[in-house]
Parts: structure tokens; C-alpha cells; sequence
């Protein structure tokens, strides 16, 4: 084929510009340089095609030829690309792993550029405790085992510090008192100013004397001869990796302990049996020693009988006993030691008085209780009392019934009650006391008397309606207990369904009362040795309440209507407890029930706007509920008409 030298000329002029086009594109890596990454971390590379002809978008190759996809298109959760404009693509590293290592390289056509990405794992502390524990005097070793595992080689330092299989990490140690590296085996010299160690502004000092108080431990931290109080402090261990400038730290807090010294011993004391003794023992030391008590060598436990304070600093001895008396140990120790003083208790003894007397008379005899005292010393203070009140010597001006004497030659107190009756019945506490203690003896007495009603807890009319189920109840109080009966008042009972429950002091007469002669008066009867009583209890016949008296409406609302209720005169025999409201929307339909209770707003609520209805009224007492009032019809408002008539009202009274 014959080509022209014209159309020759405008192929090579095209080639050319090809060529000088592609000449000016190339690659961009931001960072461009290789980076060692610590795994676990976040990172990213972002490439950019840069040129006046940027014809094919860049992508991502990892370190196995493969292409790294966005999330949507393949890529992991922890490696992945995004674009970013239109001739530029990040890749992502999220939680970076030891896989993740190796050459990424960008390409965009024949264009290619790469980066090297190196994972290391970070300097780990493996045992250094945050707070650790010296004892002041003795020799102490802080404790910081440090691990690190770089991928790129670390030069040798002149003094390696080595952890198994890793390359050397060195190891520093900073304290408000010293700075110790360990490696270079340094520390600043520090003099000493008002007691306490203070650090200077001076350059570390090579110590090779073995004499000095602060000794590196190869591979595991910081020896201190001879503990001292001004040690206590803050120390930080630091390791770094010095290939990567990677450095981490941790911050130790060493306490000095200090072992216990008693400052306030126990000291011997008295105490009255029955009541209570208290020792006293107050140490120091860090930590704040913890005190435990022994008696006769062995530790006191029983929280009954003793009550120890906070850090065993007091004990308390309660219900003192003669066999309490003996050394007791006051025991002070932390986790250095302990140390021991004792002291000495003796215990007094408290008055103790005869057996109990229990006595039992019939109404209007008389009684004696003899008060007598077993041991006590000083002789005691003798009292007779009944509940809370207690008995002058002699007659009482209260009540000359009772009456009050000492027996001086027997050493006796006697407490006599006269004419006696029900009200006496109890307990009567002879009283003992003196400078130890006091003792208390308890005399029962019980009075027999005739039967009595309780006309305060027996109602003489009992109310009830027919067919609903009744317990008329006398309260009558009687010992010995009586025996209960019931009648007709005088005939005898003449229902075969009836029922008689009788405990000690009530007796009640069930039954069901289905016509009206099974209403009128009843008698209970009772009686014991000592006499006989009688009282008559009416039932009387309760109904339901008459209808409504009145009902009207109170206000209509487009939604509710209040209702304004006026009781019946005839109630039935209860007060009106409460209303059932029948509710019928037009003529004919289902009526409804809302019920409220005796006080309350009858607010109808729940009804259509602008409708018709109907409602009516029932009163309610205990026997049910009376028949509904004559109907209220109404209409609801629409909500127009209720503005309209709120605005009426505010106009009229001007607000």
C-alpha cells in the first residue's frame, strides 16, 4: 500500500506526543518511606497518580501479587482500600497483624511504585506490679520483668540487658529520690536535706561501689540495701527499643513497711458481772497493724461475748461473768510482725435473788409476794414494781389496797394485795440492785372471777341482709374460761343450720338469715364456778338503698358530663358507699356501666361528640345496689360550641 509523506509525518508526530505524555505521569506514596508499624495499630498509604495524562486509575498489590479490594469488593475488615478523588486510592490497615508485613506496591498502568511495611510487637511489662512492698531496715528488690520483640535486628549495647529469644531492651528506673539506669549501671547523687533524700540537677555518675544502697538486677529490676522510710515513693520503669525510638513506661508505687509498736498498751481494770469491761490497745506501724485479743492464750472470737473496735484497737467484754476475770493479750501485727502486752481483769459480782412465786386467788382474796436475796454485795436495794410504775414502801396512795413492807430480820421485801379482782392479773417484778449490778425476779398471779361482757367490743345491734352469711359475736371475759350458750331470746334456738364458734374470751352464732323472723334479738349467755351473765344482741335487717332522690346534670362536655347525686331518704341501714351510672347512647342502645365511689366527681367520661344519650343512676350499700333513677336525656357538644361557650364565660367575667 502507497502512504503518502504527509500522512508518515503525522504518525510519527503522534507517537512522539504519546511518548512525552506518558514521560510526565507518574506515582505518589504518602509517607513514601518504609515504616515499621506496631501491631494492633491503625495506618494507612495513600497513592496518587500525578500528570498531565492520568488515563488509568491507580489500585494495590500486597506482598503475595494479589490486589487489595475496597470492603464492599473483597477487601478484610483490617486491610482494604477506599478511593479518594478520582486518580488517587488509600490502603487501610485496621488492627495491623505480623502477616500484614512485606512490599505494597501501587500500580497504574505500566507505572508501579512500592513501600515495605514491618510489624513489630511492643515492649510488654510482663511482671511489674504497680504497687509493691519494701520493709524499712531490711534489704528490698523492686520488680520489672520487661519483653519486646522487634522484626529488624538491635545493635549490641556495651552492657546487654537480654530477654529470652528478643533483642536487648533497655531498662531505666526514675523515682522522686533517685534515677537509676540499669544498663549503664548510673544514678544521680542525691544529699540529703531535713531528713529526706532531694534530687540534684547533675549529670548521672558511674557507681562500680558495691557499697551503695541501690542494686541493679540483671533481667529483673531494682535491689535497695537498707530499707528506709525516705524510699517510699513513686519509681518508674521505662524500656525502650533504640533501633525504633519506640519507649514505653510504667509507674511503680513502692510502700515501705514499717513493723508494729504498741503506743498505748491495755492497762489492768474492774468490772461488774453482768455488765461489761473494755481494754484499750493502740499500735503504729505501715500498714496499720491489725490488734487481736487472746484470753488465757487463746484467740477471742465469740462476737456475743466480746466486741472488738475498729483494727482491734478496743475490746469490750459484755455480760461480765467470774470466770471472765484473767490476762488478756493484746496481740498488734502487720505483714512484718507483731508484738504483745497484756493487762489484767477483774470482775465484781451482782446481786442474785430467790426463785420466782406464782400465786392464784379467786376475786376479792388477798395475796403476798416475798422478794429474798440469794447473794450480793453491798446488800442490795430491794423494789417492787408492775410494768413500768413502782411500789413505795407502806400503803399506796393510789390504791390502799396494796401495800409495801421490809422484813429487816429476814432481809425481805413482801408486796400484799388486798380485795382482789381481774384488773390485778399480771406480773409483779422484784428489783435488786447495787453498785455491781442489778437482778430482777419475775411473780405471776392470776385471778379467777365471774363472767363479764365487753360491751366495748360486743355490739348490741348487729347488722345484716337476708341470705348473706352472719356471725353475731359477744366479747365476755371470764376465768376459769365459761361455758358459752345461745337462744332466741328467752325461746330456745329453732334453725337447725345454725352455728355456734366459741374461743376463750368471744363466742359467735353463725347463720344465714333468709326471712324476717329469722331477724330480731339474740342472747348470748355465759358461766363458770363463779357466776353467770346474760346480754342480748339484736340483728337487725338491712336492704338496698331507695333510687336516687335526684340526679341532674352538672356540666356537658363534647366527651363527659358530671353528674350531681342526691342520697335517698331510706338507705336501706348503711350509709351509701358509692354509684353505677348506666350510660345508653339514643334510644335503644346497650347501656353501659361506669362506677365511682361515695365522694367523688361523677365525671362520665368516654362519650361521642355532638350524640344523644341517656344515663341513669343506681346508690350502692353493702347489700347491693338500688334500681336506676329515672334517665337524664342529653346531647353532647360538638367542640365549637364548647369554645364558643368558654369564650362566653371568660367574656362575662372578664379574664
Amino acid at each position: 500500500m502507497n502512504i503518502s509523506l504527509r500522512s508518515w509525518s503525522t504518525v510519527v508526530i503522534f507517537a512522539a506526543v504519546i511518548a512525552v505524555c506518558h514521560s510526565q505521569q507518574q506515582l505518589e506514596i504518602i509517607p513514601g518511606s518504609d515504616q515499621y508499624l506496631e501491631e494492633g495499630s491503625l495506618f494507612s498509604f495513600t497513592c496518587e497518580s500525578i500528570g498531565t495524562n492520568k488515563y488509568e486509575y491507580p489500585i494495590w498489590i500486597d506482598p503475595q501479587g494479589n490486589q487489595v479490594y475496597d470492603r464492599g469488593s473483597g477487601g478484610s475488615q483490617e486491610r482494604y482500600t477506599e478511593q479518594d478523588g478520582k486518580f488517587a486510592i488509600v490502603l487501610f490497615f485496621d488492627n495491623i497483624q505480623e502477616n500484614h508485613a512485606g512490599s505494597y506496591s501501587c500500580r497504574a498502568g505500566s507505572l508501579s511504585k512500592t513501600v515495605s511495611v514491618q510489624i513489630y510487637k511492643g515492649i510488654e511489662f510482663e511482671d511489674a506490679e504497680e504497687e509493691q512492698f519494701l520493709t524499712v531496715g531490711e534489704e528490698g528488690f523492686i520488680t520489672c520483668v520487661v519483653t519486646g520483640n522487634p522484626i529488624t535486628s538491635t545493635p549490641k549495647l556495651p552492657i546487654q540487658y537480654d530477654i529470652p529469644e528478643t533483642t536487648p531492651v533497655s531498662i531505666v528506673f526514675h523515682s522522686l529520690k533517685l534515677t537509676f539506669h540499669i544498663l549503664s549501671f548510673q544514678f544521680h547523687s542525691l544529699p540529703q536535706l531535713e531528713g529526706r533524700f532531694t534530687p540534684m540537677n547533675e549529670e548521672p555518675q558511674t557507681t562500680d561501689d558495691p557499697s551503695t544502697r541501690y542494686v541493679p538486677k540483671a533481667g529483673t529490676g531494682l535491689g535497695i540495701t537498707d530499707v528506709a522510710l525516705t524510699d517510699e515513693g513513686t519509681y518508674t520503669c521505662r524500656a525502650r527499643m533504640p533501633t525504633l525510638g519506640y519507649t514505653r513506661k510504667v509507674e511503680i508505687f513502692v510502700d515501705v513497711l514499717v513493723p508494729p509498736v504498741i503506743t498505748q498498751g491495755p492497762q489492768n481494770t474492774t468490772g461488774d458481772e453482768g455488765k461489761s469491761a473494755r481494754f484499750t490497745c493502740h499500735a503504729d506501724g505501715d500498714p496499720l497493724p491489725v490488734v487481736v485479743w487472746y484470753f488465757h492464750d487463746t484467740p477471742v472470737e465469740n462476737p456475743i461475748k466480746y466486741q472488738i473496735g475498729e483494727n482491734g484497737r478496743t475490746l469490750s467484754i459484755q455480760n461480765l461473768e467470774e470466770s471472765d476475770g484473767g490476762k488478756y493479750d493484746c496481740r498488734a501485727e502487720n505483714r512484718v510482725a507483731f508484738v504483745t502486752d497484756s493487762a489484767h481483769l477483774t470482775v465484781n459480782v451482782i446481786p442474785v435473788l430467790g426463785p420466782s412465786q406464782n400465786e392464784t386467788r379467786d376475786e376479792d382474796d388477798f395475796v403476798s409476794f416475798t422478794c429474798m436475796v440469794i447473794r450480793g454485795t453491798p446488800f442490795p436495794t430491794l423494789r417492787w414494781k408492775r410494768g413500768i410504775k413502782y411500789y413505795e414502801l407502806g400503803e399506796q396512795p393510789d390504791d390502799n389496797r396494796i401495800n409495801v413492807n421490809f422484813n429487816s430480820q429476814d432481809q425481805e421485801l413482801v408486796l400484799t394485795i388486798n380485795n382482789l379482782n381481774r384488773f390485778d392479773i399480771g406480773v409483779y417484778t422484784c428489783e435488786a440492785e447495787n453498785v455491781a449490778g442489778t437482778d430482777e425476779r419475775d411473780s405471776l398471779l392470776d385471778v379467777y372471777y365471774e363472767p363479764v361482757i365487753e360491751e366495748t367490743k360486743t355490739l348490741s345491734v348487729q347488722k345484716s341482709w337476708r341470705r348473706n352469711p352472719t356471725n353475731i359475736t359477744c366479747v365476755i371475759m371470764s376465768n376459769p374460761t365459761a361455758e358459752y350458750k345461745w337462744d332466741r331470746n328467752p325461746w330456745p334456738l329453732n334453725r337447725t343450720d345454725h352455728r355456734v364458734y366459741s374461743s376463750q374470751f368471744e363466742t359467735s352464732l353463725f347463720i344465714i338469715p333468709d326471712r324476717f323472723n329469722d331477724f330480731g334479738d339474740y342472747r348470748c349467755s355465759a358461766e363458770n364456778r363463779l357466776g353467770y351473765v346474760r346480754y342480748v344482741v339484736t340483728l337487725e335487717e338491712t336492704f338496698v338503698p331507695d333510687v336516687p332522690k335526684k340526679v341532674e346534670s352538672q356540666e356537658i362536655f363534647p366527651d363527659s358530663i358530671i353528674l350531681r347525686v342526691m342520697d335517698p331518704e331510706n338507705t336501706g341501714g348503711w350509709p351509701i358507699d358509692g354509684y353505677k351510672v348506666g350510660v345508653r347512647q339514643g334510644e335503644f342502645g346497650k347501656i353501659e356501666n361506669q362506677f365511682f365511689v361515695k365522694g367523688e366527681t361523677i365525671d362520665v367520661k368516654g362519650l361521642k361528640v355532638n350524640t344523644a344519650y341517656q344515663v341513669m343512676v343506681s346508690c350502692h350499700n353493702p347489700v347491693g345496689y338500688s334500681l336506676f333513677s329515672e334517665a337524664i336525656i342529653f346531647e353532647t357538644l360538638d367542640y365549637r360550641m364548647s369554645l364558643y361557650l368558654f369564650l362566653q364565660f371568660r367574656k362575662q367575667h372578664k379574664f
